[in-house]
């Protein structure tokens, strides 16, 4: 068979050769003078061996040629060998505070109703030493967005009368003062006589401000055009909705009545996604069993007065797959994005991962990146060998999103194994972790993830993009040659991975292909071999990490991807 082999031309004889995998091809090597002449005067097989040091594997599309994976591949080699640390912070923050990190700014809101904030890297809206806010605004929810010098709080205000009612603020990050976009300073929100932190969701995209509202029995949609301040729909939820019977709505005991109380659910199994000024995500778990959940689409109908708000129509439910007993649901990140964007589309507020208004968006091409992380138990009661599965999930949501599906009653259910195409990894450490709180994304295409062992924070990054060709296989067994090139060896490992398929998603044909790769790093805490991540963002410039150590203080850490 090896003579047969030999004696084909030499470009059937590189393509035959091109099928090995990297650990094959290298034993022909050491066996065989004319495999040694063929791989080194053949491109195409010397990058067999470059994808086996990278700890890829390639599912680009036959058209694209091996110059340009090969051009991939130096770009993402650059891309990841030069992440570094370069700043570090200690901020304090009040017990039990609200706090997120959005695009290299620290804010929360604690328990007080005290909003306050404070950039960690250098932007143009404020100086890095500046601290907005402070005061005392009765604030209950907040959404910043720093590319717009954006601050929203939802404020409670007490009448002369000793009623409630509720106020969106409109300010400045880098003032503090009002929004000079805004007609009005603020939103007046009066529906409901009392909110509780983590009974309403809001939301910023551009120049659209939604809440997602739920106490008491009832959830609304409320979107705003908040610079005219123009309320563009108010839409509730259906009461027979299967929303309505997730394990957060339980009774709760008044000292006069007793009543059902949609309580704040979990930020680990809940999710609200504004898709348009006309469609939202609602990720529910099921009733009966809360390893099992699904993504429901909404129809948001028009009207400005909740008294009698239509209701949303029901179009699609995408069911998530069945968890057993030992697993436990870590998080949920929704993104939105489209694989190709004019020339001549408006930039659109980074967040959405977009480059063209919502409102334009063809709905063919829209592409929904769905994430999923869970831990998962091997033997029940036994954390010693856990370990997690993250799946990285591209949907066509708006796809189901057309005028016609608009019909109560007649929505669609889409099996988990009927969703099409993805890609899934499993990321495994060395050693036991503990894992509790969210992934982030930033165009679907970069996600981070913590977790913590010994005295260790170790910090994962996927890297996810549509457009390249490459699926990573892990980076356990590093060569020594690469090792240098990286921060520090990365104890994360992918155990499976599969590729895109074209069969139901004609876009993508355009030879769309997906990149997958995992940078996992450690940060040494030093004094504090008990800190946990308790919030992190993942900006354009650069990486934010915050350890808890302790009650009231966060160390942060900034990381460049340049």
């Amino acid at each position: 068979m090896a003579t047969a082999l030999l004696s084909l031309p030499q470009e059937l004889k590189v393509k035959i050769l091109s099928y090995l995998d990297a650990v094959s091809l290298a034993r022909c090597k050491l066996t065989c003078r004319c495999v040694r002449e063929s791989i080194r005067d053949y491109s195409a097989l010397q990058y067999i061996f470059q994808l086996h040091f990278e700890g890829l594997k390639d599912t680009g599309a036959c058209s694209i040629d091996i110059h340009r994976r090969i051009e991939q591949l130096q770009r993402r080699r650059k891309t990841w060998s030069s992440l570094k640390v370069t700043e570090r912070y200690v901020v304090d923050v009040p017990f039990r505070s609200r706090i997120e990190l959005v695009g290299g700014f620290i804010s929360f809101l604690d328990s007080f109703g005290r909003f306050s904030l404070k950039p960690l890297i250098p932007s143009p809206v404020i100086k890095q030493d500046k601290v907005v806010g402070g005061e005392v605004v009765n604030g209950v929810e907040f959404a910043i967005d720093p590319t717009q010098d954006l601050l929203a709080i939802l404020v409670r205000v007490i009448l002369p009368n000793n009623e409630r009612s509720f106020e969106i603020h409109l300010k400045t990050i880098s003032t503090n003062s009002p929004h000079p976009r805004a007609v009005k300073d603020r939103l007046i929100f009066d529906d409901f006589w009392e909110l509780k932190s983590g009974e309403v969701r809001m939301q910023l995209s551009g120049s659209t401000l939604a809440l997602f509202v739920f106490p008491h029995s009832k959830a609304y949609v409320s979107v705003w055009d908040w610079p005219t301040s123009e309320v563009i729909l108010v839409s509730q939820i259906p009461r027979e909705d299967p929303f309505y019977a997730a394990p957060w709505s339980r009774s709760r005991q008044n000292t006069t009545t007793t009543f059902t109380h949609l309580i704040p659910p979990l930020p680990t199994n809940f999710n609200f996604q504004l898709l348009s000024p006309t469609y939202c995500l609602v990720i529910v778990t099921d009733k009966e069993d809360p390893h099992i959940g699904d993504i429901r689409l909404y129809h948001l109908g028009r009207t400005a007065n909740t008294a009698n708000a239509p209701t949303a129509s029901h179009l699609a439910t995408f069911y998530l797959p069945s968890l057993t007993s030992q697993s436990h649901l870590v998080d949920i990140s929704l993104d939105i994005r489209c694989p190709s964007i004019p020339l001549d589309a408006p930039l659109l507020d980074s967040c959405f991962g977009t480059a063209r208004p919502l409102h334009t968006i063809n709905a063919e091409e829209q592409i929904h990146s769905f994430t999923m992380l869970y831990h998962h138990y091997p033997a029940e009661g036994d954390i010693s060998q856990n370990y997690m599965d993250m799946f990285v999930h591209q949907r066509a949501f708006m796809k189901y999103c057309v005028p016609g599906d608009v019909i109560p009653g007649a929505a669609k259910h889409i099996q988990w194994d009927e969703w099409g195409p993805y890609n899934a990894m499993i990321i495994c450490p060395a050693k036991p972790f503990f894992m509790r709180h969210h992934i982030r994304s930033v165009h679907g295409q970069r996600i981070i993830y913590p977790w913590n062992g010994d005295d260790l924070l170790d910090v994962g990054i996927l890297d996810f993009t549509i457009g390249a060709v490459m699926v990573a296989e892990g980076l356990s067994n590093l060569p020594s040659e690469l090792e240098s090139s990286m921060p520090d060896k990365g104890r994360g490992t992918l155990m499976s991975s599969t590729s895109l398929t074209t069969s139901e998603y004609p876009f993508f044909e355009r030879e769309v292909e997906t990149h997958l790769r995992c940078v996992a790093f450690s940060l040494d805490l030093h004094e504090n071999t008990n800190a946990i991540v308790h919030t992190y963002s993942l900006c354009e410039n650069g990486v934010v990490c915050a350890a808890d150590r302790g009650t009231a203080t966060f160390k942060l850490h900034v990381f460049t991807l340049d």
